[in-house]
């Protein structure tokens, strides 16, 4: 029984985060962005937030990363990447945060964001979960670029798991309670 909630834990988490994997969409942007003003002393970069080890996991942070898609729907769920673009973060701004323009997206701008690091590790079966329902949340996008990438993606993720490379996927999010938009890296 147990188990089974973990697993419904788990595909509830999933769902909210694959809910919009949308790559940048040009749609009319919104009024300014109101921000909050991080302060904060030690600034993390995605790459050492994945390289951590779990220390700083259900920890309150500031990470810094590029916005690479906003949620067309909500305005309030990011995708941030490193500069180089091989880690990647799902950020979730608070209810009673600003939206971010979606105007920040096409120009390439960063973001500064303190909030909870938290972990969605996966194992082989929850990942083909993963791609099973990210398919029918696409159901009729097959040709879109987006959806292509999406999938190649989990693929990519499916084979590693398979051949043993990595014995469980994570993928961090990230529970933001303050952010400000830069147009540079914080180094």
């Amino acid at each position: 029984m147990k188990k089974l909630l973990n697993l419904l834990a788990v595909l509830a988490l999933v769902v909210v985060i694959s809910s919009c994997n949308d790559k940048k969409t040009e749609e009319a942007p919104t009024t300014e962005t109101e921000q909050t003003e991080v302060k904060d002393t030690k600034v993390y970069s995605i790459r050492d937030i994945y390289n951590s080890t779990g220390e700083l996991e259900d920890q309150t942070i500031t990470v810094s990363g590029k916005i690479e898609h906003i949620c067309r729907h909500s305005k309030k769920r990011l995708k941030i990447i490193d500069p180089n673009g091989k880690f990647e973060m799902k950020v979730e701004l608070g209810e009673d945060m600003p939206p971010v323009d979606t105007t920040v997206v096409m120009s390439g701008k960063y973001i500064l964001v303190k909030g909870t690091l938290l972990p969605n590790r996966m194992n082989l079966e929850e990942v083909k979960k993963w791609k099973e329902m990210v398919k029918e949340h696409h159901a009729g996008m097959e040709e879109e670029d987006h959806y292509k990438e999406e999938i190649a993606y989990l693929d990519g993720i499916i084979a590693r798991l398979e051949a043993g490379e990595i014995e469980n996927y994570v993928l961090y999010g990230f529970a933001a309670v303050e952010y400000t938009i830069q147009d540079e890296p914080v180094k």
